[in-house]
């Protein structure tokens, strides 16, 4: 009797995370659909250069009057300076 109501939930359970997550499937899909249709039809361009990934990490400095704190190489995200690795972007230190 347990082992089948505890099937029953986890049934229910995942038939209510997967109707929360139609919708935004539906959009993703339908998002990259327009994105093929003006492709197609050159509304937009084909490849074009990401600024945001191509200008390399932020200059972000540590902190110097916070011993505790370091800067990221890569990424310029402030860590702990007990951390080994970037707490962002899980690069070492």
């Amino acid at each position: 009797m347990v082992g089948t109501l505890y099937l029953l939930s986890v049934a229910v359970l995942l038939l209510v995370a997967l109707a929360l997550t139609l919708p935004v499937i539906r959009d993703i899909v339908l998002e990259g659909l327009e994105r093929r249709r003006k492709w197609n039809n050159d509304e937009i361009e084909r490849y074009t250069e990401d600024e945001e990934f191509d200008a390399g990490p932020p200059a972000v400095e540590a902190d110097e009057t916070d011993p505790d704190r370091q800067a990221c190489q890569h990424c310029g995200a402030v860590n702990d300076a007990d951390y080994a690795f970037c707490a962002e972007c899980s690069e070492p230190l």
